[in-house]
């Protein structure tokens, strides 16, 4: 998969503020079996109407055979990118 696709992708997490919480991101694989999960086991859940910053930033730069590429979380502020020799 393209980097960019691969850090954009929606997430879940347990947030720990007033109390732990299941976060979705809308679009994440597998969400209502994630939220019975948690209500099972008595965790409540809630879903973002987007990206959610707690959700983490994450930068990724691969090299594919000769080719380095690189990309940025939406989540974050930054881009990713390669640059040539100087």
């Amino acid at each position: 998969a393209e980097p960019a696709l691969v850090v954009s992708r929606p997430r879940w997490i347990i947030t720990s503020g007033a109390g732990p919480r299941l976060v979705l991101e809308p679009g994440v694989a597998g969400a209502a079996e994630l939220a019975g999960t948690a209500q099972g086991l008595g965790l409540p859940v809630s879903t973002t109407p987007g990206l959610h910053d707690e959700a983490g930033h994450v930068q990724l730069a691969r090299l594919r055979g000769t080719t380095l590429e690189a990309a940025s979380d939406p989540r974050a502020d930054g881009i990713g990118a390669v640059l040539g020799p100087g």
